[in-house]
């Protein structure tokens, strides 16, 4: 048989037969009680049992492991480095898609900004904007794997290709009616510009990358002065068109060429 405390603790059995009982009190959060009980029928007696405190078991593993600085040779591993993918670079807000510029003006070095092409030290990025894979500033530049120490290196890499035909292309246009009004020009300068820059590429066993870039800039200049015959005021056309073509073809033979 069994039963349940009240409020203050108590409990009681009824008509129990005369005889020894075990008595089990258990409860959460203390040890389990055993007390032996004598049941007498003619006199009802009190018993006092006293829970204790259960005890509580915790069990902590403590591994050994090195938490302390480490220093590392290896380039991939210099944290003064930061490297801009396809996708940062497509969000980064750069005027007229020169990458290269904007870059520059994080990095400092005694001798100018240091360009590396793929691995191969540059003038110029040799392909247009969208033919970037990815770019990498500050990439240990203290190494003795680069000929320039100091913290003023970029890293290129053009894109690779896909096995099917891939590309993209940008496209500004800017007209002069966007324009506010030159106040030393008699009749508001009729400036536009056009500026296209795309790739395609391909990488399969003859990989190939094709890069365009026109910049056609048909800006006008206002001048203002004084001639032989009196007053000039005019808007002379001072244009400034830039193409910029590039393409590389890759063809593998073999394993060994």
């Amino acid at each position: 048989m069994h039963t349940i405390t009240d409020g203050v603790g108590e409990f009681q059995f009824k008509n129990v037969p005369r005889g020894r009982y075990l008595v089990d009190v258990r409860q959460n959060g203390f040890k389990e009680t055993k007390a032996s009980v004598m049941a007498d029928s003619a006199s009802h007696r009190s018993v006092r049992i006293v829970l204790p405190i259960a005890g509580e078991e915790e069990q902590i593993d403590v591994g050994a492991s090195d938490s302390s600085a480490q220093v590392s040779t290896e380039i991939d591993q210099n944290q003064n480095s930061n490297s801009l993918d396809r996708n940062a670079l497509d969000r980064l807000p750069v005027f007229d898609q020169d990458y290269i510029t904007t870059l520059s003006r994080f990095l400092k070095g005694s001798n100018g900004v240091t360009l590396v092409v793929n691995g191969v030290e540059a003038n110029g990025p040799g392909v247009t904007a969208s033919a970037l894979q990815n770019v990498k500033i500050n990439q240990n530049p203290y190494s003795a794997l680069f000929s320039r120490p100091g913290r003023a290196r970029i890293e290129i890499t053009t894109a690779g290709g896909t096995p099917q035909i891939h590309g993209s292309a940008n496209f500004l246009y800017r007209a002069s009616f966007f324009d506010a009004r030159n106040p030393f020009a008699v009749v508001k300068p009729g400036e536009q510009r056009t500026y296209y820059e795309g790739s395609l590429s391909r990488n399969k066993k003859t990989t190939f990358l094709l890069a365009l870039d026109k910049d056609s800039d048909n800006q006008q200049a206002v001048v203002v002065a004084s001639g032989p015959d009196g007053p000039v005021s005019a808007n002379i056309p001072n244009p400034t068109h830039h193409y910029f073509l590039s393409g590389r073809v890759f063809h593998d033979y073999g394993e060994g060429n």
